[in-house]
């Protein structure tokens, strides 16, 4: 799957108070409107996709779904998480998501007992996880009355990153798909039987030089990794694995980021060489996502702030997404496998000593 092709889930879960205890249809239609003034500011997510390289502006419209859930309260889906469960929350209805989709797909869940939980996914082809939590911040603000307060988002990546035809012995990889990633490899001996490729996401709006705003919308992402090889049995080559893939986080700073903007093809090449490798030998693929410290907690849509912020792995397997909990001294970790893999990951001791 293509991160065009991938949507990127959030759920924001909102206890009854008594700002939330209006009619159903009041809070749905408040939420209606105030997302309207929203996508005036943020308005590529109600466009489409024109040609895999650009949007067209369209106001085509974005979904909205509303959803009454009868079978359970909030606090039971809190406290009794179940990821099928979840994703009854999510508008996703089960329909092939193409290049033709709405970019932003909305579903308003109301409970019984007077709770909400907002699902909101949005294209991975335009829009990071930073430039969700802008959109959701700036909704949740429109939703208060505080219109004023929205800030408006940047659209300047395209002008730091124009495109570049590379038509031109391609050979087979898609360049044009991820024009704006770079892998870092490093090979480490592992103790399995086969060898596995560890990857993690990294924003790069603050390691530019000068930093971008956080509310610089698009998907400004690079990805780095390293390589762990099946060649003997130490395991304490997995700490070195992890100081790979920190050094590698650490390589990604404004020299890097200026290198991207001018088109340096070396770092396009770099990326090639990077996946060509990974995709080789039976090699299996990890994926590291943080979400820390984005700001989701900060939704609040006049019912103050969500009691929970979750999401559910997306189509890809050995995902692992980061989160913060409520509080901010904690993190949630959101592990996507094979269903064969499940038990051993369970039942792993040093996990279990951790839980």
């Amino acid at each position: 799957m293509t991160r065009g092709l991938v949507l990127v889930p959030i759920l924001l879960y909102y206890p009854k108070t008594n700002a939330s205890s209006t009619t159903s249809t009041s809070t749905s239609t408040c939420l209606k409107e105030s997302l309207s003034k929203c996508l005036t500011k943020f308005y590529p997510l109600a466009g489409r996709i024109k040609d895999e390289l650009s949007i067209d502006c369209n106001d085509a419209g974005v979904n909205f779904v509303e959803a009454q859930v009868t079978n359970c309260s909030l606090l039971d889906v809190i406290t009794n998480p179940n990821a099928h469960s979840l994703r009854q929350l999510l508008p996703l209805d089960h329909q092939p998501y193409t290049l033709q989709s709405p970019l932003l797909l909305v579903q308003v869940n109301q409970f019984q007992c007077g709770g909400i939980a907002i699902g909101v996914c949005v294209s991975h082809k335009v829009s990071d996880v930073s430039s969700l939590c802008a959109f959701v911040n700036g909704w949740s603000c429109a939703t208060r009355g505080d219109s004023s307060e929205v800030i408006a988002p940047h659209f300047e990546l395209a002008t730091l990153f124009p495109w570049k035809d590379k038509n031109d012995d391609n050979q087979g990889f898609e360049a044009a798909e991820e024009p704006r990633k770079d892998v870092v490899v490093a090979k480490r001996p592992c103790p399995t039987s086969k060898p596995y490729s560890a990857y993690h996401a990294v924003n790069l709006r603050k390691r530019r030089a000068p930093p971008l705003a956080e509310h610089s919308f698009g998907n400004m992402s690079s990805i780095v990794g390293a390589l762990l090889t099946a060649n003997n049995n130490d395991n304490h080559e997995y700490c070195s694995l992890v100081g790979e893939i920190r050094g590698a986080i650490r390589g990604i700073d404004g020299e890097f980021v200026k290198k991207l903007e001018s088109g340096d093809e070396g770092n396009l090449e770099r990326f090639k060489a990077g996946i060509m490798q990974a995709s080789q030998g039976g090699n299996e693929q990890i994926n590291f996502s943080s979400w820390c410290r984005v700001g989701f907690y900060d939704a609040d849509f006049g019912w103050g702030r969500p009691v929970w912020v979750t999401t559910i792995s997306v189509d890809l397997p050995n995902l692992v997404i980061l989160m913060d909990t409520r509080s901010g001294d904690g993190i949630e970790v959101w592990v996507n496998m094979l269903e064969e893999d499940i038990a051993g990951f369970a039942s792993d001791p040093e996990l279990l000593a951790l839980a």
